[in-house]
């Protein structure tokens, strides 16, 4: 499912780990011409690879935030026949829509911090949890429920590792214990009323990767949250050095949930 992939350059980071949803199959030819035709219009992106009726790749969303580019090549391959044709016409009109924003189980608004600077190989401690003096501010998830991290604090500068913390508030109107579906790059450590509740790596290309390869998505786990009566607040650590980073968290029923 890798033959084709997407992922966007935001604020000098590539994204590739929190675009697990944008990669596909395609059949390809060993010894002929392989026929490619690329679409990007209003925000929207197609590939289609030999078969010129359906696209092998569909991104309804791109998460560039630039208004006119160019196009380039990398690798070992030749290239024939190469056409722009700027205006074609394709169909699309507008963003596409992101089929996940009427579904009220995501969670998707949060309080961040200011990115504070965490050395390779140190785990969390009492000490680098959030004070009185935090300073935070709102985000809100993009498509597909993503806590885009990258878009607001940018690149991780290389070889350097950063921390930091999201927090949002849960109003349950009794006990109880939901399941909550969560991806995450590249760590994680969670409190849950102010008690450690969950700690995790999804580190990729070693043996703590989580599927589907390393990627935020919310096949990386599933958790037993238990929600006391009134409000319940989740806090969570955020570390990165490598590519983009993100959350996206999913819970399994709202009945009875205000947040």
């Amino acid at each position: 499912n890798t033959a084709i992939q997407y992922a966007a350059i935001l604020n000098g980071v590539n994204i590739w780990d929190l675009s697990a949803d944008f990669q596909s199959n395609a059949t390809l030819k060993t010894s002929d011409w392989n026929h490619v035709k690329l679409v990007v219009k209003d925000g929207q992106f197609l590939a289609y690879v030999n078969d010129m009726i359906t696209p092998a790749l569909y991104v309804p969303q791109m998460d560039g935030d630039w208004e006119s580019g160019r196009i380039g090549f990398d690798g070992t391959a030749y290239i024939a026949n190469l056409e722009v044709t700027p205006e074609a016409t394709s169909g699309l009109a507008g963003k596409g829509y992101d089929f996940s924003a009427q579904d009220s189980r995501y969670l998707r608004n949060w309080q961040v911090s200011q990115p504070v600077d965490f050395p390779m190989g140190r785990e969390v401690v009492a000490t680098d949890l959030p004070g009185e003096n935090t300073t935070w501010s709102g985000i809100t998830a993009e498509r597909l429920g993503l806590v885009n991290l990258s878009r607001k604090l940018g690149a991780t500068p290389r070889g350097d590792r950063r921390l930091v913390w999201l927090k949002t508030t849960i109003t349950a109107s009794k006990e109880q214990v939901r399941k909550l579906d969560f991806g995450f790059s590249d760590e994680v450590w969670i409190y849950l009323n102010g008690q450690p509740f969950y700690v995790d790596k999804n580190l990729y290309n070693t043996p703590q990767m989580k599927g589907p390869r390393g990627r935020c998505s919310l096949e990386n786990s599933r958790l037993e949250l238990p929600l006391q009566e009134g409000e319940n607040e989740i806090l969570i650590g955020v570390s990165n050095f490598f590519f983009g980073w993100g959350v996206v968290a999913r819970l399994d029923d709202v009945e009875g949930l205000m947040y």
